[in-house]
């Protein structure tokens, strides 16, 4: 494949099957994939040393869209912590397959951002957050 065409198709936006939605201050936004979502045997961790890390990947969200301004905040000492709440969705139906509760999370990482011709919808590659606690709800 020439050079100019290679270029071309990288700079399109991928378009992710979304799997997960991430609820945060009453807004949803939706992610191909998570990982970090790692529960022992007994559903519940909470760690008081050491921070648990989550990475989203593959989101789509508006520019006016509370985790976006979140995640905008410019400064790790600017930013407070949030509780949120990952939802794993069954693609056909939009079935609910798991949720877990993620206690004060704090964003570390927002990387590969590209906005649409309008922008208002921006594509992100990663998302990586730390928090104290998650738990785990089977549906």
């Amino acid at each position: 494949m020439p050079f100019n065409q290679e270029r071309k198709m990288r700079d399109i936006p991928r378009q992710p099957i979304y799997r997960f939605v991430v609820s945060i201050d009453g807004e949803k936004v939706s992610f191909n994939s998570v990982s970090g979502l790692n529960i022992p045997d007994d559903s519940e961790i909470s760690l008081s040393n050491e921070a648990l890390e989550i990475t989203f990947h593959d989101g789509l969200l508006s520019n006016n869209n509370p985790l976006y301004q979140w995640l905008n905040h410019g400064s790790l000492d600017k930013v407070e912590k949030k509780d949120i709440l990952v939802t794993l969705i069954k693609e056909a139906g939009g079935q609910l397959i798991a949720s877990w509760s993620v206690i004060n999370a704090l964003p570390t990482k927002l990387s590969s951002l590209t906005a649409d011709k309008n922008g208002s919808d921006i594509f992100v590659d990663e998302v990586s957050m730390i928090a104290d606690s998650i738990t785990m709800v089977a549906h």
